[in-house]
């Protein structure tokens, strides 16, 4: 009969390192792993949605090399938005969410940091993201930002 006591496994090096990383420098690390991430997902996104990768012989030789990688200038915009908007705003976010339940472990607190959470940081961390989005697709006045955020954010608030 085999034995239903595990052992401890290992815990793997990187990950080991990345936890360190994360206790010592926790908002350079959301930095960085939003920033890949951000990029990684928007370069598998093109390629499952075959986007084509058009790019004229005019273009600058940096971009007809990616172009070739099949990578366009979105996912390091999308890297950017990740590194510089996204991680940040969530860390602070959470962090003021997390200091103003600090201590407090009853129902009525979960409940209330639960409401908080979606009554408060979603819809801005909604409205930053479509703001962003509609940046970094083209939009380039206000009122175009705007209708953009005003299309999609009911969907994206009740989705969530």
């Amino acid at each position: 009969m085999a034995s239903l006591i595990k052992t401890p496994t290992k815990t793997n090096p990187l990950l080991a390192r990345y936890l360190l990383a994360l206790a010592t420098r926790p908002l350079l690390t959301k930095c960085i792993t939003s920033g890949i991430l951000s990029f990684v997902q928007e370069v598998l996104a093109s390629h499952l949605a075959g986007v084509p990768f058009n790019v004229s012989r005019n273009a600058p030789a940096i971009e007809q090399l990616l172009a070739t990688a099949k990578v366009d200038m979105r996912a390091f915009k999308m890297a950017i938005y990740g590194f510089f908007v996204s991680a940040p705003m969530g860390h602070y976010l959470m962090g003021a969410l997390q200091k103003a339940f600090a201590g407090k472990t009853g129902r009525a607190s979960k409940i209330g940091q639960l409401a908080a959470s979606n009554l408060i940081i979603a819809p801005i961390q909604t409205f930053v993201f479509l703001s962003c989005m509609a940046i970094i697709s083209g939009a380039q006045t206000t009122e175009a930002v705007l209708a953009r955020v005003k299309g999609g954010f009911r969907k994206m608030i009740t989705a969530s």
